[in-house]
């Protein structure tokens, strides 16, 4: 969407306190803290997609930089895009069927 490049943030726009997500967390939490704290300035979809940037760094910061111009049309199109790219920091909780695939080696205790 060539509109969100051309946007201007808001005059009232102040720094996030969000910590600048590198990887290391769910990113589907870091998504939802976001739009929490964009909630309180804008609901604009094209603030929202280009405000996003300055909430990341390191890799995801690098992957952001590196989408092709013009792949983002909505916010919704960003956030699938980055918690599917960063699904991997997502916490993974073990379930009893789980267990079913541990093995005790005849060396182990």
């Amino acid at each position: 969407m060539d509109g969100i490049t051309k946007i201007l943030i808001p005059n009232q726009w102040e720094a996030f306190t969000l910590e600048r997500y590198t990887g290391d967390i769910d990113p589907d939490e870091h998504v939802k803290i976001y739009v929490t704290h964009v909630d309180l300035y804008t609901n604009k979809d094209v603030v929202m997609c280009k405000a996003f940037l300055t909430t990341l760094n390191g890799p995801t910061l690098e992957w952001f930089t590196s989408l092709p111009p013009y792949s983002i049309d909505y916010f919704d199109t960003l956030s699938h895009l980055f918690t599917t790219q960063f699904a991997r920091s997502c916490p993974h909780q073990a379930i009893p069927l789980s267990l079913l695939s541990v093995r005790q080696e005849e060396d182990n205790t």
